[in-house]
């Protein structure tokens, strides 16, 4: 590949959106004289100017290249960067982290720069390696899609705004659980970080609301009562959509959307009960609330007929009523 028409298709990707190609083109330096210093992409995925950008306001000539930072003393390759000014100890600090991450380059005289790529393992561009990354890009923009529509369901609910946000945390994991408060390095102290309702497992959200003891004698009784059948997931996202998509009939999935946020927003309350206020709860009863909640929010909201009374809507096989 030519440098000089190569060096123009980066130019024109930097222009624009274009960040999978810039991300996956290296260049790999001969003499480094023709590579720039600080704003080409020749150490890591991304320019000095960027990883040091203080050091780049300081230094004298910001088009200076790789090649003239330096010079050979006793067939020593030493670095020799100029500085507007003289440097504080804080940035002195900085310029080390910066000889540490250039110290592997030594100039090979007689051998131009170059431009590679990185999709292919022998570092040539080609149409196949282009299409497998842009393909292998595309799968994850998929994945990231189908996140944001699963999310966005769970706010089309049936429920009141405080259940909905419990959801919503939930399927983001963002939910205050033990093991995410220890990630943002919140100090729990003495606080027992097991699972408040077993006991046998740390706390997370999977197991509290999914893999638990209690929680899956829980979704038996709601499987019972709804009369679904299906796999029961151990990620809450996958739950959520496998849970509310077994019925054929939309109104029958908005309905079991509702009871699901419903579970979802009273076991958290039952969670925190029992952490605050040592309250424990018992399985049944707990079936019962969610009964009675998922019936009168989607009353209010006007998903179910004037005819669907609460002691229909209690019995077990609850989708055979609305088929």
């Amino acid at each position: 590949m030519e440098n000089g028409w190569w060096s123009k298709i980066v130019a024109a990707a930097g222009r624009g959106n274009e960040g999978w190609f810039l991300e996956n083109i290296k260049r790999r330096l001969g003499d480094g004289r023709g590579t720039k210093f600080w704003e080409d992409s020749w150490v890591g995925r991304e320019s000095l100017n960027i990883s040091f950008h203080r050091l780049y306001r300081l230094c004298e000539n910001r088009k200076v290249s790789v090649g003239e930072s330096g010079r050979w003393v006793e067939g020593v390759w030493v670095w020799d960067l100029k500085w507007r000014r003289e440097l504080r100890d804080c940035e002195r600090e900085t310029v080390k982290s910066l000889m540490d991450a250039i110290s592997s380059f030594v100039p090979t005289a007689g051998t131009k720069d170059r431009w590679t790529w990185r999709a292919a393992t022998d570092g040539r561009y080609s149409t196949k390696s282009t299409y497998d990354t842009i393909k292998s890009k595309r799968s994850v923009n998929q994945n990231q899609r189908s996140e944001v529509k699963t999310l966005v369901s769970v706010w089309k609910t049936a429920a009141p705004q405080k259940a909905l946000v419990t959801a919503w945390r939930l399927l983001r994991n963002r939910l205050p659980t033990a093991d995410n408060l220890r990630k943002r390095n919140i100090m729990l102290g003495d606080v027992n970080q097991d699972c408040p309702w077993c006991h046998a497992h740390g706390e997370n959200l999977n197991h509290l609301f999914l893999t638990c003891s209690k929680a899956q004698e829980l979704w038996d009784e709601i499987q019972s009562w709804t009369g679904i059948s299906s796999a029961r997931p151990s990620s809450a996202a996958a739950h959520w959509i496998v849970f509310s998509e077994c019925g054929k009939e939309k109104k029958v999935r908005n309905l079991l959307k509702t009871i699901w946020v419903g579970c979802i927003w009273l076991m958290w309350r039952k969670r925190n009960e029992k952490i605050f206020e040592g309250k424990d709860w018992e399985v049944k009863t707990l079936v019962r609330e969610i009964k009675i909640r998922s019936w009168c929010w989607n009353k209010i909201f006007g998903i179910l007929d004037p005819d669907m009374d609460l002691s229909r809507w209690c019995c077990d096989d609850l989708i055979s009523h609305f088929l």
